[in-house]
């Protein structure tokens, strides 16, 4: 695996790197914002990163992956919908004075 199997990896990764990064923080820093914004900018930086792969599709990174038109749609709007939900959930949540932890618990489970 090459550096270009890597950029065109990088939505996936991101996806996977932000939640790891949020339950470390939580463990510091317990803030509602804190951690609705960094859910946000890592769901953000995963949708904007599949504009930057568009222009080089298809490639078959792996056997087993193959990334195409199709699979940056589906994830454009697996991205999209949980940008709407975190966006959603966040007034919502702070409205009903929901406890912190389950706020902190629902943002890493929308990875």
């Amino acid at each position: 695996m090459n550096f270009d199997d890597l950029y065109f990896l990088a939505p996936i990764i991101i996806t996977a790197a932000i939640p790891v990064v949020l339950i470390v923080l939580i463990g510091f820093y317990r803030s509602h914002i804190l951690t609705f914004s960094l859910s946000l900018i890592g769901l953000l930086l995963a949708f904007l990163s599949l504009f930057h792969i568009s222009l080089r599709i298809p490639r078959q990174v792996t056997w087993l992956v193959a990334i195409d038109g199709y699979a940056l749609l589906f994830m454009g709007l697996i991205f999209a919908a949980a940008i709407a939900v975190a966006l959603l959930s966040y007034g919502y949540l702070s409205e009903k004075m929901i406890p912190l932890k389950s706020i902190m618990c629902f943002c890493c489970l929308l990875f």
